[in-house]
């Protein structure tokens, strides 16, 4: 940076800032090779006559600050001055034919890691820019636009440190356009899968006119055409579509002038693998109640929860009631199955209602049973209790972890085990408890909370063997090891 006072190098500065510039100063500053050329020719003492210019300037509308050239007739120019890295940056350029300027932001953020100069030259040459300089990056990238059809103007990428900067001067394009025709009209639709019974939302999102000038929606209505098996109602540009039956609907509809389509899919039988209950037995006393949550798993390994009022609920020796969302309350002391079903799919589980057994004297309170289940290290063999019991697949110890079938211990314990495919995730649920564990993740959760563990699951053999004791302390079960006779000790609550 070089200081001048009265065309008189008054100094030199190097890496320095300055917070005033005084009268009859002004300061020349110089980057890459103006830097060297700056350093071997100019002096403290130099007398320097400065000659500057705008050209031309009669064709100069408006202008604002930038740094380095990026493209020049479609080529990279050299790089004069960058902070270097990924980064947040801002650029400006035009087409070859000058028909069309580009204005360009690069997010920093924890979905972008931002670019380089040279990659975002590369970029720009990629999208046709032809001629195209950098502006100021970083914490300054900002970029806000007015949607097509909307009122309001809108963050288009998130600012690198959380919030937008104050800048000294921007770039904006704003239209002058006349109010025009109606030329579109934008609708917003709630869902387009979904299951027999319930209802899709469909509103009015935005219209804009001939000149993209936004269009207000108030008062505008959406008239539909003829739905065989639709249930329609409407109110203030809303449509709630219900649907009765599974197949594939495409529906048209009218929106002031503008036709417009919506297809939903209502699944059916051949979409759905099974359904579940969140229970597999339920224990109540009469008066006591407890809301199930059904769930249906896809032929695509997705899975949902159905509400209540979609299923048919009916209970079979069982003095009680199924509310519509799903609530069964016991009445009177009985026993019997609860049954689910959706489109020819039916879940069945059993159901006790009994009274609370009171002792006819006092007793002292004696311990919980408890289930004592031994392993061995590379045994199919396992005692519960005093019973020998066979596994498919022996336990073994892995860099220092032991490492047991999980459906065996599973089924040993009187648990319930899931296998998700598409998320590789084997789920655990036992007495009120639930674990899920990931194949070839560290990350397990207990109850929906995620937690580390020493070392993650893996198949072998067909078989997902599970760090055991991950798997039993998460139960609350004490495990005890015995390395002289590789036996695995787990106390079952």
């Amino acid at each position: 940076m070089v200081v001048v006072k009265n065309g008189v190098v008054t100094d030199i500065l190097r890496n320095q800032t300055v917070q005033q510039i005084p009268d009859d100063t002004y300061l020349l500053l110089a980057h890459g090779a103006a830097e060297v050329w700056v350093n071997q020719h100019i002096r403290v003492g130099d007398t320097l006559k400065v000659n500057m210019m705008l050209y031309p300037i009669r064709d100069l509308f408006s202008a604002v600050d930038g740094s380095t050239l990026l493209l020049k007739d479609g080529q990279k120019t050299p790089i004069s001055y960058e902070i270097k890295g990924n980064l947040a940056r801002t650029a400006v350029g035009y087409s070859s034919d000058k028909r069309f300027m580009y204005m360009v932001t690069v997010e920093k953020s924890s979905s972008s890691s931002g670019m380089t100069l040279d990659q975002l030259a590369g970029f720009l040459q990629f999208i046709g820019v032809s001629d195209a300089v950098n502006l100021d990056g970083g914490g300054s990238t900002t970029m806000v636009a007015r949607k097509l059809g909307t009122f309001e103007l809108k963050e288009a990428i998130k600012p690198a440190y959380g919030s937008e900067r104050a800048v000294p001067n921007g770039l904006g394009v704003f239209t002058t356009a006349p109010k025009g025709k109606l030329k579109n009209v934008e609708i917003a639709v709630s869902a387009t899968t979904i299951l027999a019974g319930e209802t899709v939302t469909v509103k009015i999102a935005s219209a804009y006119d001939e000149y993209f000038n936004p269009v207000s929606i108030s008062g505008m209505d959406i008239d539909w055409d003829r739905t065989d098996g639709v249930d329609i109602t409407k109110d203030k540009g809303v449509s709630s579509l219900k649907f009765d039956s599974p197949g594939d609907y495409y529906l048209t509809c009218n929106i002031e002038g503008i036709r417009k389509s919506v297809t939903v899919h209502v699944v059916g039988e051949d979409d759905i693998a099974k359904l579940e209950l969140d229970k597999s037995h339920i224990q109540l006393l009469p008066g006591e109640s407890v809301t199930l949550k059904p769930t249906i798993t896809f032929k695509n390994g997705t899975k949902r929860e159905v509400p209540a009022q979609l299923l048919e609920w009916e209970l079979e020796g069982v003095e009680g009631q199924v509310t519509s969302n799903g609530t069964l309350s016991a009445l009177k002391v009985s026993e019997g199955t609860l049954t689910v079903s959706y489109d020819g799919f039916e879940v069945s589980i059993p159901v006790t209602v009994k009274e609370v057994e009171v002792p006819d004297e006092p007793e002292e309170p004696s311990q919980p049973e408890r289930k004592e289940i031994k392993f061995f290290v590379g045994k199919n063999e396992v005692l519960v209790g005093y019973e020998k019991k066979e596994i498919p697949q022996a336990p073994q110890i892995v860099n220092g972890r032991t490492f047991l079938p999980l459906r065996a211990y599973a089924e040993i314990l009187g648990a319930y085990v899931d296998w998700n495919m598409k998320e590789q995730k084997v789920e655990i649920k036992y007495k009120g408890q639930e674990l899920n564990f990931w194949i070839g993740q560290q990350t397990m959760s207990i109850d929906g909370v995620k937690v580390l563990q020493d070392a993650p699951p893996f198949i072998e053999n067909g078989r997902t063997m599970v760090p055991l004791r991950a798997a039993g302390e998460a139960f609350g079960m004490y495990v005890d090891y015995r390395k002289g006779v590789q036996s695995i000790t787990v106390t079952a609550k």
